[in-house]
């Protein structure tokens, strides 16, 4: 069952923490599939959110076939969020257990 938030249809929940939930989206009007960040910010903690748009702002800035692409950044409802380009591919935590697994984890420290 999917929700809509703003013009994102959420289609399916990827993950979620202290921080906020992400979803994968579509946006309806041009197809454009996203991922959205939801981002908890607890009232008053303005120094939080005011570092997490600095960030979200220096990382649209980037241009590199090997980042995804910030689409957009807003407020939906009171919630703070940000559109990231959606990208095939395998999750950063099953690459590091397959890394891990192919080698020592943890590298043994020399002496």
């Amino acid at each position: 069952m999917s929700e809509t938030f703003g013009v994102w249809e959420l289609r399916s929940q990827l993950g979620q923490n202290e921080l906020g939930d992400t979803h994968l989206a579509i946006r309806p009007s041009d197809g454009v599939q996203a991922v959205i960040k939801r981002i908890r910010i607890d009232a008053g903690d303005e120094r939080l959110a005011a570092a997490l748009k600095q960030e979200i702002a220096l990382a649209a800035q980037l241009n590199h076939p090997a980042a995804a692409r910030i689409l957009e950044q807003g407020e939906v409802r009171g919630i703070p969020y940000v559109a990231i380009e959606h990208v095939l591919g395998i999750t950063l935590a099953r690459a590091s257990g397959a890394a891990r697994a192919l080698s020592a984890w943890p590298l043994p420290m020399s002496r």
